[in-house]
Order: structure tokens, then C-alpha cells, then sequence
């Protein structure tokens, strides 16, 4: 049976948004300490080995620390709703990437997840070659990633919104049981 619930936005964490932005500035300022201390090993003419690992070091650094803080400085200044729950499915805005609406009648199930020591909430969809066509390259890594290691492409965290990974949990099982089909 369905209950009708209203919709329900979660807003980004302005805060949290703040702190995983001055992460990824950190991490791009250990980038340019590698590239920093892999000039100076040039100029002593150090081991090849070492200038190899400190650029190698440098370039994984800005890899990862780049992209992600262009996403989150986005979410800062973009749009203020993170995670909308409705009677028809979710729109999950608070990753690297937006599936759009991901319709209830997709989802097979919904389950905690945790990988790494980061708590997230998996959601198993029915059709995922339909999700992962949405995506770009990058999107389409992560995407093979994510079903390579947890069986499902979509994961959602709290890491960016304005509620704890518990209550997302609660939040996205409650309108699932209430909307299922």
C-alpha cells in the first residue's frame, strides 16, 4: 500500500561543503610541495627514482584533489537542495555526479554500505546499464568502480548534506517502503 508523504529537500551543509573545499585546497598544496621537492631533487641531481615518485605524487595529488574541489565549490555557490525524496523517487544531487530522478520503481532495494571507513547509503537499481549511460567517462569509472565493489552504482552520503548518514538512511527507506510498487 502506498502512504502518501511529502516531498522532502535536504539542503547542503554549508559547513561541511566549507570543510571538504579546504581539504581538497590542502591536498592541492601537498601537490605543489611534491613538484616543489621533485625540482629540488633535479637540481641536486637525487636518484631518478625519487624525482619519478615525488612528480608521480604530484600529478595523483592534483588528479584527485582538483576535480573534486571544483564539485564541491559548485555545490557552495549552485543550487541549495542536496537530496530531493518524493512520492515519484530521489534526485541525488550531493556527489560528484546526478543521475536525475531516480524512479522508486527502479530501486530494488536500499541498504548502509560502508567502504574505507566512509558510511554511505547503497541504492540497488533494477536497470543499472540505464544509469550508467547517463554519465560521462569519469562517471562511467566511478560507475564501474562502485559495481565492481558493492554490487550497486549508486551510493548516496551525508558527508554534504545537512543531516547525519542515519537519518538519510531512515529518510530514503521510509519514502522507498512508502512508494514501492
Amino acid at each position: 500500500m502506498m502512504t502518501k508523504l511529502p516531498e522532502l529537500t535536504i539542503k547542503f551543509d554549508r559547513f561541511k561543503l566549507l570543510k571538504l573545499i579546504l581539504i581538497g585546497f590542502v591536498f592541492f598544496l601537498m601537490g605543489g610541495l611534491f613538484i616543489f621537492k621533485g625540482i629540488e631533487a633535479i637540481n641536486e641531481k637525487q636518484s631518478s627514482l625519487k624525482v619519478v615518485s615525488l612528480m608521480g605524487l604530484a600529478v595523483l595529488t592534483y588528479v584527485f584533489s582538483i576535480p573534486n574541489t571544483v564539485v564541491w565549490l559548485k555545490k557552495l555557490i549552485g543550487k541549495n537542495e542536496g537530496l530531493i525524496l518524493s512520492e515519484k523517487g530521489f534526485i541525488d544531487r550531493s556527489g560528484s555526479y546526478n543521475y536525475g530522478l531516480i524512479s522508486w520503481s527502479d530501486v530494488r532495494s536500499i541498504s548502509t554500505y560502508n567502504a574505507a571507513g566512509q558510511d554511505s547509503i547503497s541504492v540497488n537499481v533494477l536497470n543499472q546499464d540505464k544509469y550508467r549511460e547517463m554519465g560521462g567517462i569519469f562517471n562511467k569509472l566511478i560507475f564501474d568502480f562502485n559495481v565492481k565493489y558493492s554490487g550497486t552504482p549508486i551510493h548516496i552520503t551525508s558527508k554534504s548534506l545537512h543531516i547525519d548518514n542515519e537519518g538519510l538512511a531512515k529518510n530514503l527507506s521510509k519514502y522507498f517502503e512508502a512508494n514501492k510498487i
